[in-house]
């Protein structure tokens, strides 16, 4: 039987540390929305709809589709939500995928690793990291619902996701 992998990841690139040290005035914040998106199991809320954009990537699990949900939040900051549906996982524990992809997602981002900790949405293992890269800092949590059922400002969106039924 073979088994599945739906991997998310949020990798967010957060306000550059300049932007920091000299606030910005505040414009008129735009209403936040609930997204669905049923076909990849999840919701998120965000000021403005998602824009989404498929990409195919080789892996070593095979030559996978990469949906990318991406919002702009400011200037210098967004988040972008990518799902992939991984086959081939070689019967590879949750803990194990998830640290490779955090791994990876390290690597091609050229970042450093400034901490990593493991955490769960709705039953779902998941791994919160950040890192360092040039002035940008990045915030990212990556979930592996392998087996578990789906159900139905920057931490804001990644507060909101949940996994809803497809």
């Amino acid at each position: 039987m073979r088994r599945w992998l739906r991997l998310s990841l949020v990798l967010i690139p957060l306000v550059c540390a300049v932007g920091l040290a000299f606030p910005q005035e505040q414009a008129a914040k735009p209403a936040w929305k609930e997204y669905s998106y049923p076909d990849d199991g999840f919701a998120m809320q965000a000021p403005s709809q998602p824009t989404l954009e498929k990409q195919r990537q080789a892996t070593a699990s095979g030559n996978i589709e990469i949906r990318q949900y991406s919002v702009d939040l400011t200037k210098d900051s967004g988040v972008l939500m990518s799902v992939s549906d991984f086959p081939n996982t070689n019967n590879a524990s949750s803990k194990a995928i998830l640290e490779g992809a955090v791994n990876g997602g390290i690597q091609a981002a050229k970042a450093k690793k400034t901490y990593e900790k493991d955490i769960e949405l709705q039953q779902v293992p998941g791994i919160e990291f950040e890192g360092e890269t040039g002035p940008y800092r990045l915030l990212g949590r990556y979930y592996a619902p392998m087996d578990a059922p789906m159900s139905a400002d920057v931490h804001r969106v990644l507060d909101s996701l949940k996994f809803i039924a497809k």
